[in-house]
């Protein structure tokens, strides 16, 4: 991430995966920052990070418009990891497999808005969730 807005009330990722964009938003003037996560073992780590700052809030949710969808797959290409199949990526990279996955709780992105009871003023969304960008 280039630079960060200043002034933002929130700081929501979506993916927040390992957490490389943390050290850029604790040194931000961010008054909150949400990781959302749906790998539990990436969420731990990602709790373990923030575990002092009082900023950082982890969900360990998937944001998908398909509840149903609950599937996290792991690839072989971590950061290929989604709720969705991935039917483009493999004639990319052929040898594509899920190495492993987790069932893992799905919020609609509404029902995500709903639940941070987000402050009014500038917020900034960051989205890296394979599959679910358009939901």
């Amino acid at each position: 991430m280039n630079s960060i807005p200043q002034d933002l009330e929130t700081i929501v990722h979506i993916g927040a995966g390992e957490g490389r964009e943390l050290p850029a938003y604790l040194n931000s003037n961010a008054k909150r920052i949400v990781l959302v996560e749906p790998n539990p073992v990436l969420a731990e780590r990602l709790r373990q990070h923030a575990r002092n700052e009082a900023r950082v809030e982890v969900l360990e949710v998937a944001v998908s418009d398909n509840p149903e969808q609950n599937q996290l797959r792991e690839y072989n290409l971590p950061e290929a990891s989604s709720l969705y199949e991935p039917s483009g990526r493999r004639s990319f990279y052929p040898g594509l497999q899920v190495h492993t996955s987790h069932t893992v709780k799905v919020l609609a992105p509404d029902s995500l808005v709903a639940e941070l009871q987000l402050a009014k003023g500038p917020n900034l969304l960051v989205v890296q969730a394979p599959g679910a960008e358009q939901a």
